[in-house]
């Protein structure tokens, strides 16, 4: 694996205390969980470690809650409030506290495009097992949202039954949103000692990957078996960091959930033809500020309440991905947290011993797409004004088995989107030493919030976390089994005990000559034909990476 980099190396700021060392071995198939303790990945054999509601990390002592036989600690700060001066500046150790700091409760949500939130958000919230336990491997979650909203303490994250039935200490972590988190201006590169701006929002997440490895043993987590995985932007951070210098020997295992990793501008705008850069972004967000006029614009923008800054962001156009809304804040290649697009710096094997699961749903674009007309004159003319017209009609006919216009639209949406991205990451990431699992989810519901809209986006975390009633699914015993091989599947890539037979199936990993893959559902079944061949037909047009 390549030697990481630190961020204080990078950046000129403090890392947290403790250690920095990573790990080049991959997590053996006969990992134990005896009281006796268990070999780990970083070398000897680690002592049992006994957990109850109150642990000394780093910066102080914190209490949290029994329940039933996890501890449970909730809002426990990683980093120092980017506020003020600190307003777009990398992630600073949080200050250390006197006495017993209370983690019954989460901290505030990061600032979300809606105006709510703090800009004191950045905290990790820990599900560990009560009692002397050998250490467990760890699953760090990295929520969705756009890049704009979302935070690892939303109902649907709640990890009590993750962690319960994977035998794993969980993680879950906020990171900085928007513009608070990815804009980038002339200014900041102007100040930055590497000349580089944007990406605060992956750098707070390698800073709690740093905190997890500093601090996640006192949770009876063993820090040389971790887990990254995250859906839609959680998906597309994992991607990132997989990609990311800073983040490199931090983690042994990922799962990208309907994170596409082609997605991120880049802060030169000569880079990709007729593409705004991040720096074009900046531009027009300060253009839409109320510190435009300013002489010193970035000393005005970081004075700035909170909700000017939500307001200027909310000025600036959203990306043209045809169909799916995108913001502009988002990461950023800026040849140093990212030297080149992740998709690519990901290529040869460049994952190296890191095991992966990739994969999207079925109908990813269907709540995208709820109110779009079935109209095809509308649906083709799209096609063809941004394909061009030969493209455009090949496009449509390409979908004809899904029968409706607007039904073809929604696949096409979800293959460039979500699905065809997640086939070409597996294609890369199958060169490393580590195994890659490609799937597509096709189960669908007939009740909760979105009835008989097939395999929708964001469907595969709610079995991994179990949190059905959030979306108001009444799940039948073959979801539940479903959810415990999915939650199976996904911890045994990183605990030791691999996922190929969790399902009904053999779950081969992914190989560039065979293409196959899992469609996972009540009854799954192995496919050799990714999404009907169709991703295949649209990169042979350059449609699709």
């Amino acid at each position: 694996m390549r030697q990481r980099v630190g961020i204080g190396a990078v950046f000129g700021v403090a890392l947290l205390a403790c250690g920095t060392s990573s790990s080049d071995s991959a997590p053996s198939d006969d990992v134990g969980t005896d009281s006796g303790g268990v070999p780990s990945s970083e070398g000897g054999v680690q002592p049992p470690v006994e957990v109850t509601d109150t642990v000394a990390v780093a910066a102080g002592k914190i209490k949290g809650a029994i329940n039933g036989s996890l501890a449970i600690f909730k809002g426990i700060p990683f980093a120092a409030p980017p506020t003020g001066a600190l307003r777009w500046k990398p992630p600073t150790p949080a200050a250390a506290w006197e006495g017993t700091k209370e983690a019954s409760e989460f901290g505030a949500v990061c600032m979300q495009q809606n105006g709510t939130g703090s800009e004191d958000c950045l905290t990790v919230n820990v599900w560990a097992h009560a009692g002397t336990n050998a250490p467990r491997h760890v699953m760090v979650w990295i929520h969705g949202g756009g890049f704009i909203d979302g935070s690892g303490s939303l109902a649907q994250y709640e990890a009590s039954k993750l962690a319960t039935d994977t035998d794993a200490v969980v993680v879950t972590i906020n990171y900085r949103l928007g513009a608070f988190g990815f804009l980038a201006s002339d200014a900041l590169v102007a100040e930055s000692p590497n000349k580089v701006a944007g990406n605060y929002g992956i750098l707070d997440q390698v800073f709690a990957l740093q905190w997890v490895k500093d601090n996640i043993a006192k949770f009876g987590g063993d820090p040389g078996r971790v887990m990254i995985f995250g859906e839609s932007a959680g998906g597309a951070s994992v991607c990132a960091l997989l990609a990311a210098p800073l983040a490199q020997g931090m983690f042994q295992a990922a799962a990208v959930e309907s994170g596409p990793c082609g997605i991120f501008p880049s802060l030169a705008t000569t880079s990709k033809a007729g593409a705004e850069s991040s720096l074009d972004t900046g531009a027009t967000f300060l253009a839409a500020s109320d510190c435009a006029a300013s002489a010193d614009a970035l000393a005005c923008l970081r004075a700035l309440p909170a909700a000017n800054v939500n307001a200027a962001q909310a000025k600036v156009p959203t990306q043209d991905t045809f169909v799916l809304p995108l913001s502009r804040f988002m990461p950023t290649v800026d040849g140093v947290v990212f030297p080149k697009l992740p998709i690519e710096a990901l290529a040869n094997g460049a994952t190296g011993d890191v095991s992966t699961i990739v994969g999207a749903n079925k109908d990813e674009a269907v709540t995208f797409l709820a109110t779009f007309p079935d109209n095809e004159s509308l649906i083709v003319g799209g096609l063809e004004a941004k394909y061009g017209k030969d493209n455009g009609d090949a496009i449509y006919a390409l979908y004809a088995d899904e029968g409706g216009a607007k039904s073809r639209l929604v696949q096409f949406a979800g293959d460039l989107a979500f699905n065809c991205p997640a086939e070409a990451l597996a294609k890369t990431a199958a060169g490393g030493k580590g195994r890659t699992y490609l799937y597509t989810m096709t189960r669908g519901w007939d009740d909760g919030y979105f009835p008989g809209m097939g395999t929708f986006h964001g469907m595969d975390f709610l079995y991994l976390f179990s949190s059905f009633s959030t979306f108001k699914h009444t799940p039948s015993p073959e979801d539940l089994t479903l959810a415990l091989a999915m939650k199976s599947a996904w911890s045994g890539l990183v605990s030791g005990a691999m996922p190929a037979q969790r399902f009904q199936v053999d779950w081969p990993a992914y190989d560039s000559a065979t293409h196959t893959s899992l469609n996972i559902d009540l009854t799954s079944s192995i496919t050799s034909v990714y999404r009907k061949g169709r991703c295949d037909a649209l990169r042979a047009k350059g449609i699709v990476p």
